[in-house]
């Protein structure tokens, strides 16, 4: 029988020796995991933990995750597959201490973050990424689309050459008044929560669209107060469509548990003029009948 992912990792921490900046490197991305798997209280003592060379946080944040760009940028096999699960722990920890971390180094975090999305796998990498997953199920909002659907490039080729060509419709959101700002001048001011103003600028409220074999579609977004895009998805007479997917970019959206059709993709773990990149990102959503709508 395997060991439980969270005995693992408590035993892994046990050893670690945060004495100094290294040591403490070490611990928090296993703690992270940790955190995402359902136990908080070891990440909870970063702060503490760190306290004895804090004024060193943002450089260290700075240093490692230009360390892990490297990285990505230059490992081949299992050793890529390890650089893409040390950004995962560290997407983990970002997503729930980003609110307090120096700019600079929440910056740079989400820079390597994006780093292994983009990241191209080779079999060796790929392989080793499904069995980090099966070792430690992280859950899927806890996931980077890179390790939650690892496949090799050849892999994705096969696929890509296999499949039947995926019908799309294009759509565009309506568009404001000429006169309105840019996004990015929209948001300036908008490090802490999101304004009235920019809640309006973005929200598109039941959009029309119509998609074949599934008929006229009611399609919303809009963005909340704790930097969640939210969208809903119905048809006309309220019903709601099978839904296979749901992305803004490469970011994936995670079904509510509330409202259903409803689809969130949290912009939490971003730097600020990063997420307002994202929200300008095409949706896409995949429907279980293969069409897939690209509203831009």
């Amino acid at each position: 029988m395997s060991q439980d992912p969270r005995q693992l990792l408590k035993q892994e921490l046990a050893m670690v020796s945060v004495a100094d900046e290294q040591g403490w490197l070490e611990y928090l991305p296993l703690a992270a995991r940790l955190a995402a798997l359902g136990e908080p209280e070891p990440l909870a003592r970063w702060p503490e933990l760190v306290r004895p060379f804090g004024g060193r946080l943002e450089p260290l944040l700075v240093e490692r995750s230009e360390e892990g760009i490297w990285d990505l940028e230059h490992s081949v096999g299992k050793d890529l597959g390890l650089g893409v699960i040390d950004a995962q722990d560290f997407f983990c920890f970002l997503r729930r201490e980003g609110g307090i971390l120096p700019e600079r180094g929440s910056r740079m975090l989400a820079a390597w973050i994006e780093a292994a999305e983009r990241t191209v796998l080779d079999e060796e990498a790929a392989l080793t990424l499904r069995k980090f997953l099966r070792r430690f199920p992280l859950p899927v909002v806890d996931r980077l689309a890179v390790v939650d659907a690892a496949k090799s490039f050849a892999e994705e080729s096969i696929l890509a050459a296999a499949a039947r060509p995926c019908p799309i419709v294009d759509y565009q959101w309506p568009p404001l008044p000429s006169s309105v700002p840019a996004l990015a001048e929209v948001g300036q001011l908008d490090a802490g929560t999101p304004s009235d103003r920019l809640k309006r600028y973005f929200e598109r409220l039941d959009v029309g669209v119509e998609m074949p074999s599934l008929g006229k579609l009611a399609v919303s977004r809009r963005i909340d107060d704790r930097w969640r895009v939210v969208i809903d998805i119905e048809r006309d007479d309220g019903t709601v469509p099978d839904i296979e997917m749901v992305r803004l970019g490469r970011l994936p959206g995670q079904p509510a548990t509330d409202a259903p059709g409803r689809w969130l993709v949290d912009l939490r773990p971003w730097e600020h003029l990063q997420r307002l990149r994202l929200m300008e990102s095409p949706l896409v959503v995949g429907f279980q009948n293969g069409h897939r709508l690209r509203v831009r």
